[in-house]
């Protein structure tokens, strides 16, 4: 069996992600529809500084868990995805990257398939060799309280559980990131960790 190395993985990333974002670029200019006001437009069920809902999600084990609990305090990047996505399944490993190089800092990386089999979503992740905390949107609660237009969609929330307005080099200032990312690119991971890692308080003098 013939084994793809790292390089050969973020290839695939890239070509896809360059793929999609020609898809996009079409539909918003047929539409007539700015970035912005796709991702940050009203009723789109987030906003920036928004708390995170009260919804439940199914671990891989089969219990009931509030989300917010499997926030914990915690800044975490939050992927949705589904296993018949072709481009959710190419960035699973550079999110695993990602998770890699912002552990230490204290961010962590969670994963909720929506709108799919678990047992087919087991599958694929482990197929992808990826590690971090996978979640399953049984009830749907996820895709209808955020509102889910498609997979891959891609929030970062702050250690207070809020919603964060994130400057995308492609998508510009959003609080959702629709389509695939070179999430184990170097700048990238630096961007993602400027925005979510912990600020030390400043005391008086």
């Amino acid at each position: 069996m013939l084994r793809r190395s790292r390089s050969d993985g973020q290839g695939m990333l890239r070509s896809v992600l360059s793929d999609f974002l020609r898809r996009v670029t079409v539909v918003l200019v047929v539409g007539g529809l700015s970035t912005g006001v796709l991702s940050c437009s009203p009723g789109s069920g987030v906003a920036p500084g928004g708390a995170l809902p009260q919804v439940l999600v199914t671990s891989r084990e089969g219990t009931e868990v509030r989300l917010t609990d499997i926030i914990g305090g915690r800044p975490t990047v939050l992927n949705l995805w589904a296993s018949w996505c072709d481009p959710c399944i190419a960035e699973l490993p550079a999110l695993a990257r990602l998770r890699d190089a912002l552990e230490r800092d204290g961010i962590q990386v969670v994963g909720i398939g929506i709108q799919d089999d678990p047992a087919e979503l087991e599958r694929v992740f482990r197929q992808a060799g990826a590690s971090f905390p996978l979640y399953f949107d049984k009830n749907g609660q996820v895709s209808s309280r955020l509102k889910v237009a498609g997979v891959p969609e891609t929030f970062l929330i702050d250690s207070q559980g809020k919603f964060l307005l994130f400057d995308d080099p492609g998508q510009g200032p959003t609080v959702r990131l629709m389509g695939p990312r070179d999430w184990d690119n170097p700048a990238f991971i630096r961007r993602v960790r400027s925005a979510l890692a912990p600020r030390p308080e400043r005391t008086s003098p």
